[in-house]
């Protein structure tokens, strides 16, 4: 998932130098690496999000966390930009704070996740600014000055691609499976 998030990124941001890692395993971080070393780009491996948070504006967020752990409301700033593709990284309070996308409220909104832990909290939905399309039609901005951002994505659909992607990759590798080369009559 974040190969592809860093490919994207690389493309539309060619500026991009540096990539700050943090991850609880340090075989994981140096995977990552190995497995984009092609990218010309810097790895820096963190101690500590708090060390990439400092470091960066734009944060992927791809965890396997089944609760919050993100709870310090003054590690995220206005000049971040979250994608938090896991979804449960975030305290209320975060959430409560920052400029809040999502893909679909009523899909987002279960489940225990950052965004529904926070309605839970507030018993209402007014923390969220709108929706992904909104941003892309122009009918919201995708930011709010004095805020971080946080994109939810849940309900996009993008895990299930990437995980189509990758076993599909995996079957060519392995010779498996049938190629279709096109599903119209």
């Amino acid at each position: 998932m974040n190969s592809e998030i860093l490919s994207f990124l690389l493309y539309v941001f060619r500026e991009v130098k540096k990539v700050f890692l943090y991850d609880l395993s340090k075989k994981r971080m140096d995977y990552f690496i190995a497995n984009n070393h092609g990218a010309k780009i810097s790895f820096i491996k963190c101690e500590g999000i708090s060390e990439v948070l400092v470091n960066t504006k734009i944060i992927s967020f791809t965890t396997t966390a089944a609760t919050p752990f993100l709870y310090d409301t003054s590690l995220l700033g206005e000049k971040h930009t979250v994608l938090g593709v896991s979804l449960r990284d975030f305290a209320p309070e975060i959430i409560e704070e920052a400029y809040n996308v999502v893909d679909d409220y009523e899909h987002v909104c279960k489940e225990r996740t950052s965004i529904h832990l926070t309605h839970i909290k507030r018993g209402k939905d007014d923390f969220v600014a709108g929706n992904i399309a909104e941003v892309i039609k122009g009918s919201i901005p995708p930011r709010e000055a004095g805020k971080p951002t946080i994109y939810s994505p849940f309900g996009l659909g993008i895990l299930d691609i990437t995980l189509a992607d990758y076993v599909y990759k995996q079957a060519l590798d392995k010779g498996m499976g049938i190629k279709i080369e096109n599903f119209l009559p």
